[in-house]
């Protein structure tokens, strides 16, 4: 290690690295310019191709980079702290969970994650090479002693404290990355980046002695990875991560005497490189260095932009051309576009109907055979772009593309085979974000102080209500930072993962639900019962509750409420299988019920009293359906009594711990009640027989009405007779 670290100590020992990298990637940069100007359709020098040579390309890379994308990156992910052990889980290790969420979740909002994985994604399409760097950055502020001068070291020296902590979630471009030699990332020593430093960025970061003696220059505006004007110019300083000595290195090509700066250990991360595994569009075992995707297909892109050159010129050359005998002048104008519809004079008709007309004096252009040429290489395209679709895997249907003619099957087919090409892509952008998150978490966990872990938590101590809670919850919290600052304890106990970069399938995500809800339904419905009867296997139901819920990512947002529900059946107060009924409570409730029931038959009885005394009191014509209502009021009376009956039968079965003792009450209730449907049976066929004949006696009264009236009517038209002729 010694060693390691006197080599990589000496300025030349990084020189030579970063040139030998450079060596090695320079075939890479310059396949990655090309297909950059193809993507935007430049010229190598950065400018545009007009509208008229751009329209002799058929950009099939822009196509397929443009279908992919959405595919591969279309919503912020989300970052989910878990319990590597849920069910073994203490309160500390659930709060420092909640806590580096919280954290995480607020940082991914300040550093704009979505517009550096944006151009992460478009450098893993292109050039093939995606990269981005996590960064600590606190800033400080003077300390003030007692007085309210600034406190000073031992050197007499202003101290400096914290004043605020952010993360920067860092682009880089492809072309600024380096990396030492290794076959896989496991085996890369070193990382390293290209950063442009103006003149007071040097100074803040080196010291004004060194910044004075670096060498700034303006950016050539001609080449095409321009950046911005700054005036003074800019120095290119490279930040080197070693993970063999586990230093970080600054070096500048302009300044001769020695790096800029060494740290050890800077981010005191696990992995020690502060970039996740970059994104490599074609990558082996082989070398790190990666293949751009449009290098599979490069040579039918470019008989494609040679077969559509072709087509172009092909399809300007069909027009109507001809040529007529010069002695006709008139004719000249035959196809003149602006001519219409008009009538051409044509001296000496006969003469030119003898020539044979029109036939024998103009002659056209053949173009059926430039027509078929054209056919045939509108053909010879559409093979080409199937060949470029079967090695890219973007088929029609990936692109929204389909054919009338394809049946269901065809077409799930072609979704199915697209999918698993696109599914490799996606778990890779997926891991890379992981990734960086992860770093993220890390620096927060060994760097932030608890005050700013505190504020990004959300943790607000005086949300308590009294002192004592206050001390209690601060004591936890102290105790979670330390777990959190204990990488071991913490690398042990909580892992950061996030859901998914791409658009869900809402489909799929509510037949996931649906599953989810129908298995935990049933599996509920089947534990109930077992519970009542065991309740020594509360426990083990929960537990098996909860080894079901997790296996569905779907219960994700509601795996919180699972776990209440759990604790819940787990802490259900143990009941003695032994315990006997409380008979004198049940009595008590039982003799209340009796005299509820007392009183409320007396009153139904009053009632019924005076409305029977009341119908009495009515004509004749209505005693048989006064005789109707006073059955009908009894039946009820009858029917009012058999529930008072069933609700006092329900009071003896109230006792709490009824385990086999209940058995023979509940069939005694089994049998009282079976005799209560038949008594109500009975009640109603004698209800029905008696509105039966209630109907039959109510029709005849009806009938002997209607014929009392007619004879009534009868009697009125005859005196009516009688008194018309007097009158």
């Amino acid at each position: 290690m010694a060693k390691n670290e006197t080599t990589a100590n000496r300025r030349g020992y990084w020189q030579e690295q970063l040139a030998k990298s450079e060596k090695r990637l320079e075939s890479f940069h310059a396949s990655g310019e090309i297909i950059i100007d193809k993507y935007r359709i430049e010229k190598t020098d950065g400018s545009a191709h007009s509208l008229k040579t751009g329209a002799d390309k058929y950009n099939i890379l822009y196509s397929s980079t443009e279908t992919i994308r959405p595919s591969l990156y279309a919503q912020t992910p989300k970052p989910v702290a878990e319990l590597r052990h849920k069910d073994r889980a203490n309160p500390i290790a659930q709060g420092a969970v909640a806590v580096l969420e919280s954290c995480v979740n607020y940082a991914l909002g300040e550093v704009d994650f979505d517009d550096t994985m944006e151009n992460v994604i478009l450098d893993y399409a292109l050039p093939g090479w995606g990269i981005a760097w996590v960064r600590y950055l606190p800033t400080f502020k003077t300390a003030m002693g007692e007085t309210g001068q600034p406190a000073l070291d031992d050197k007499q020296q202003p101290i400096q404290v914290i004043d605020f902590e952010a993360l920067g979630f860092d682009y880089i471009h492809w072309k600024d990355f380096r990396c030492g030699l290794g076959r896989y990332w496991k085996e890369v020593p070193w990382v390293a980046k290209r950063v442009y430093f103006d003149k007071q960025m040097a100074i803040d970061n080196f010291g004004k002695d060194i910044a004075d003696r670096l060498q700034y220059s303006t950016q050539d505006t001609s080449t095409r990875n321009g950046r911005p004007e700054v005036a003074g110019g800019q120095v290119e300083i490279w930040e080197i991560w070693d993970k063999r000595t586990r230093k970080a290195y600054w070096y500048c090509e302009t300044y001769p005497d020695d790096l800029l700066r060494t740290l050890d250990d800077p981010l005191r991360l696990k992995g020690f490189f502060p970039c996740p595994k970059p994104l490599r569009a074609i990558s082996t075992p082989r070398s790190m260095t990666p293949r751009p995707f449009y290098a599979q297909y490069q040579s039918q892109a470019e008989e494609m932009d040679n077969l559509t050159a072709r087509i172009r010129h092909l399809t300007n050359a069909l027009q109507v051309r001809g040529v007529f005998d010069g002695s006709m002048t008139q004719l000249a104008g035959l196809l003149s576009p602006t001519g219409g519809n008009k009538m051409i004079p044509v001296e000496n008709w006969q003469q030119f109907v003898q020539g044979g007309g029109i036939v024998g004096v103009v002659q056209w252009v053949p173009i059926k055979d430039v027509a078929a040429v054209l056919m045939q290489l509108l053909q010879a395209r559409e093979v080409c772009k199937a060949e470029i679709y079967e090695i890219t895997g973007f088929s029609d249907i990936v692109r929204g593309v389909s054919k009338a003619s394809e049946t269901l099957g065809a077409q799930q087919i072609k979704t199915d085979w697209a999918g698993s090409r696109l599914k490799v892509m996606q778990r890779e952008v997926q891991r890379f974000c992981r990734d960086a998150i992860r770093l993220m978490a890390e620096v927060i966990s060994e760097h932030f102080t608890p005050e700013s872990i505190a504020e990004y938590s959300g943790f607000d101590i005086n949300a308590f209500p009294d002192e004592a809670s206050k001390q209690q919850a601060l004591a936890t919290f102290k105790q979670v930072v330390t777990m959190l600052r204990a990488e071991k304890e913490r690398c042990a106990q909580i892992d950061v993962e996030t859901d998914s970069t791409i658009l869900p399938d809402e489909a799929q995500e509510r037949k996931d639900r649906l599953e989810f809800l129908g298995q935990i339904g049933a599996f509920l419905q089947q534990a109930g019962p077992i519970i009542q009867q065991y309740p020594e296997m509360r426990g083990l139901m929960a537990s098996i509750m909860m080894f079901t819920v997790r296996t569905f990512r779907a219960s994700r947002p509601i795996e919180e409420e699972f776990e209440r529900f759990q604790k819940m059946i787990e802490n259900m107060p143990a009941q003695d299988p032994n315990k006997k009924p409380d008979d004198g409570a049940a009595n008590m409730q039982l003799e209340q019920v009796k005299a509820q029931n007392a009183m409320r038959i007396a009153q139904l009885t009053a009632a019924s009293n005076e409305r029977i005394a009341q119908i009495n009191a009515n004509s004749d014509a209505q005693k048989e359906q006064n005789r109707h209502q006073e059955r009908m009021i009894e039946l009820q009376i009858k029917q009012q009594e058999l529930e008072l009956e069933k609700a006092a039968l329900q009071v003896k079965m109230t006792e709490v711990g009824i385990r086999q003792a209940g058995h023979g009450l509940a069939a005694q209730q089994q049998q009282h009640e079976q005799q209560l449907d038949v008594r109500e049976g009975v009640l109603s066929a004698q209800q029905q027989q008696h509105d039966q004949q209630m109907d039959q006696q109510q029709a005849a009264l009806t009938g002997q009405q209607q014929q009392h009236d007619q004879a009534q009517d009868r009697q009125e038209a005859a005196l009516g007779a009688q008194t018309q002729p007097q009158a």
